[in-house]
């Protein structure tokens, strides 16, 4: 099933990234739904929405059902109305080899956190001088969770 992604998450440590990152494009996401296994996401970003729903596959931390469309900008201001939680952030994008790293540098309320992401990893992946502790699978650091008005500072 090609739906299915394999997905690690962490910590940014330090701003050596900056160095290597093309331009980054700011993004508002926003969540009609998230639980401990579910979430359908709404995201505007560069003048395109998606809807997004993922579903995690119970007893892993990497991978997940990941099902994503493109909605009109009409349509996504409505479910944007909708949204309970939702977080502003930018994206920027670092190529090493074959290997894409997303940096996701937050706002607002969570500015001052940045975190990296990368897709379907290689094996004997080599970690850039910038990567920190990993937190795959630590709900306290997914986006649905950070975004949520009672949850904690995922840095204390």
């Amino acid at each position: 099933m090609d739906a299915i992604e394999r997905e690690r998450k962490f910590k940014v440590c330090n701003e050596a990234w900056r160095v290597e990152a093309a331009s980054g494009a700011r993004i508002w996401q926003g969540w009609l739904h998230a639980d401990d296994r579910t979430s359908i996401r709404i995201r505007i970003a560069d003048g395109v929405a998606t809807v997004t729903c993922k579903v995690k596959i119970p007893g892993e931390s990497e991978r997940r059902v990941e099902i994503e469309g493109q909605v009109e900008m009409g349509v996504a201001v409505q479910l944007k109305g909708l949204c309970g939680t939702s977080l502003e952030k930018t994206r920027w994008r670092v190529r090493r080899g074959e290997s894409v790293w997303e940096i996701d540098e937050y706002h607002n309320e969570l500015d001052g956190i940045v975190t990296a992401e990368i897709e379907n990893p290689a094996e004997g992946l080599v970690l850039p001088m910038w990567i920190g502790e990993e937190v795959t699978g630590k709900i306290e650091w997914e986006n649905a969770h950070m975004a949520s008005r009672t949850a904690k500072d995922p840095r204390a």
